[in-house]
């Protein structure tokens, strides 16, 4: 699928928030140049997080915005949904929705000591949010 509308948005509110270029904003805001590229691209829907992310070195944009403009919400956040699938209708009861965060390597299975580490960073990244 192709979201390439958003990718014209995001390219405009780096542009006017002082990035010229992808590389500028990477180095800023720590998302790979290469996912910048390619959600500009159109190629690449942003995930969340990666908003959460931007959304503090956009300067003429929020967070709730930025994922109105990605589709995460349609029109008013606050109407009722009609469809048999429940939208989130706040940022906040989004981000406690499951999601899946998956790691590919292909060729190798992960070692027991490699999964352990992966284990001690999730916890890591966890302690950080209530710090």
């Amino acid at each position: 699928m192709k979201h390439d509308h958003f990718g014209d948005i995001l390219k405009h509110l780096r542009k006017d928030s002082g990035f010229k270029t992808q590389k500028q904003l990477s180095d800023s805001s720590g998302i790979s140049q290469t996912t910048l590229s390619r959600i500009e691209a159109g190629i690449q829907k942003p995930m969340p997080g990666t908003l959460k992310m931007l959304a503090k070195y956009l300067q003429t944009c929020t967070y709730e915005q930025l994922m109105e403009k990605a589709g995460y919400f349609e029109g008013d956040l606050s109407s009722e949904h009609t469809n048999s699938h429940h939208m989130p209708t706040t940022i906040a009861e989004h981000m406690h929705e499951p999601y899946t965060i998956a790691a590919h390597h292909e060729g190798e299975d992960w070692t027991e000591e490699e999964l352990e580490e992966i284990e001690r960073f999730k916890q890591f990244v966890k302690s950080k949010r209530k710090q």
